[in-house]
């Protein structure tokens, strides 16, 4: 992988991580607006990412935290759960897969 492809994933995941928060929060909120792109563009650059940019196996469980807790809060608030337990399991599934295999992967490397 060269340095060249390896800043446009690191790109495209913060991009990600904006784009599930803005989605969150237009869900949640209603009507997209200003608002709601400075809270994702917020999220997406907050400290912790910023901190943690040179690992970025990580930054699969902060993309997928908006859409794990979307579904949290559709299946308390809303009455047809069927949907929203779905994108639950799906988001929560993906996240919990993503970070077992890094887990595994980083423990033989260090």
């Amino acid at each position: 992988v060269t340095l060249l492809e390896y800043d446009a994933l690191i790109i495209l995941r913060y991009g990600l991580m904006g784009f599930t928060m803005f989605h969150y929060l237009t869900v949640h909120f209603g009507k997209a607006g200003w608002f709601h792109l400075t809270a994702a563009l917020a999220y997406a650059f907050s400290g912790y990412t910023l901190a943690f940019i040179n690992q970025v196996m990580w930054m699969d469980c902060i993309i997928l935290l908006p859409e794990v807790a979307l579904g949290i809060e559709g299946m308390i608030l809303e009455e047809k759960k069927g949907s929203w337990i779905f994108r639950y399991i799906l988001a929560l599934s993906l996240s919990i897969i993503s970070c077992f295999f890094i887990k595994i992967q980083s423990r033989f490397v260090f």
